[in-house]
């Protein structure tokens, strides 16, 4: 029952704040600018249909990337904000075990994580059919390749890297360390880029 009111708290808490719906919007509208900027004018020239589900991947592999930074400050608020406000001389005192703390404030995180993330696929939706694309370089509409992308990328990434930003901030019992991490996977994530895309160059489809 604690674990359940720590997460419900932590959860109504930041998605009350304006910051949780600015970096929903921030993303929504990155993933709409790399649809347009990036893979229109790949369909168009052929090479590929815009909604086809190797570009929703891609697409989505791309938002996370810059989400690593922007959604450290869900993971960093949860794990440190007792501290850096000194409310935690109340909060490490109530009758709730460490597990029930810790594991609620991560279990929020990761929720408004994937929250966030949500804007993705709302972002390639109103990209690919609502932005006066035209309908020969689309595909027949389908809902699976947006869930398919969803759940078996932006959760994942969203669940691993929120742990390792929640951890970095509670253990350090500072909200910049998961920055630093973020700013770590994203880094890491820009260095190995080059080597994904040669095998999308190489085996996806043709380049220029």
């Amino acid at each position: 029952m604690k674990f359940q009111r720590i997460f419900a708290l932590e959860f109504s808490y930041q998605l009350r704040q304006v910051a949780t719906w600015l970096y929903f919007g921030v993303i929504l509208l990155i993933t709409f600018l790399v649809v347009i900027a990036n893979y229109a004018s790949d369909a168009r020239d052929g090479y590929i249909l815009l909604n086809a589900p190797i570009v929703m991947a891609a697409v989505t592999v791309i938002c996370c990337v810059f989400w690593l930074v922007i959604g450290a400050s869900v993971a960093g608020e949860a794990a440190a904000r007792d501290v850096q406000t000194r409310m935690h001389l109340l909060t490490y005192a109530a009758p709730a075990s460490k597990a029930a703390y810790l594991g609620g404030r991560y279990l929020a995180s990761f929720a408004l994580s994937a929250f966030q993330l949500l804007a993705i696929p709302v972002g390639m939706l109103l990209a690919m059919h609502f932005a006066g694309v035209e309908a020969e370089i689309l595909g027949p509409f389908r809902v699976a390749p947006y869930l398919t992308t969803f759940f078996f990328i932006a959760l994942p990434n969203a669940f691993f890297a929120t742990a390792m930003q929640f951890s970095a901030a509670a253990l350090s019992r500072r909200a910049l360390a998961s920055y630093l991490v973020g700013a770590v996977l994203f880094a890491a994530a820009y260095t190995i880029w080059p080597l994904l895309e040669k095998g999308e160059n190489g085996g996806i489809w043709p380049t220029r």
